[in-house]
């Protein structure tokens, strides 16, 4: 979690595991925000099979089944058009 200027990219590697599943989850308490995640292999492709978004605005979620064991890039950002700088939280699971 943390706080970042609105639109400004951040990057978190993770390492993942074949033949587990993942969840990652990207929110903010800020409405009608532009909230953006993938989640990328080591030559920037996307390797998340679907994308939920709430329609407020508030976050959006990604599921993955990474194709090899290796570490990722999770890639995020939130964009706003009220505020200028905005807090973010970010979390994940697997089964």
């Amino acid at each position: 979690h943390g706080e970042v200027i609105s639109g400004q990219k951040l990057m978190v590697r993770h390492q993942l595991f074949k033949g587990n599943e993942y969840a990652f989850w990207l929110g903010t308490a800020n409405e009608d925000c532009q909230l953006d995640l993938q989640v990328l292999d080591e030559a920037g492709k996307p390797v998340h099979l679907d994308r939920k978004v709430d329609k407020n605005g508030m976050f959006v979620s990604l599921r993955v089944n990474p194709p090899k064991t290796g570490t990722y890039a999770v890639v995020f950002s939130v964009k706003s058009k009220r505020e200028k700088s905005i807090f973010w939280a970010l979390a994940y699971g697997y089964r």
